[in-house]
């Protein structure tokens, strides 16, 4: 970079990068992420919800669109939405057996969120009945 200049990434998820990005990055981590009461609300209801239930809470995030904008909007909110799972799950660790195994599911599946190749639908749909 040119002498007095700085460039910023700024990604919710770190393991998103190339390694050899963040060889060279300075990372600085927020304190945490927090969940808002709605977003808490909706990610308790998922895990709580029974497979069948799980599957109607995704369809919103999984519609088919030929709209490229609507598509990208609709992705992410679908990767936010599995985040805000993420982040209850980690809140649980301590009292809750299955929140780590969860946790692990859910990993399989990150470097796929950004890769608009994948269809989303699929990824939501294994969590839901795999969770």
């Amino acid at each position: 970079p040119i002498a007095g200049h700085h460039y910023f990434v700024i990604t919710s998820n770190e393991r998103t990068l190339l390694p050899t990005l963040l060889s060279r990055f300075s990372v600085l981590r927020s304190t945490g992420p927090s969940l808002l009461d709605e977003n808490r609300a909706a990610a308790s209801a998922f895990l709580k919800a029974t497979s069948s239930e799980r599957l109607e809470i995704i369809k919103p995030f999984a519609k088919k669109t030929d709209d490229t904008e609507e598509k990208r909007v609709l992705r992410r909110k679908a990767i936010m939405f599995v985040r805000d799972i993420e982040i209850l799950l980690h809140e649980m660790m301590p009292t809750h057996p299955r929140a780590a195994t969860a946790l692990r599911e859910i990993a399989q599946f990150e470097k796929y969120f950004t890769d608009t190749a994948v269809n989303m639908r699929l990824i939501l749909e294994h969590l839901a009945v795999s969770l």
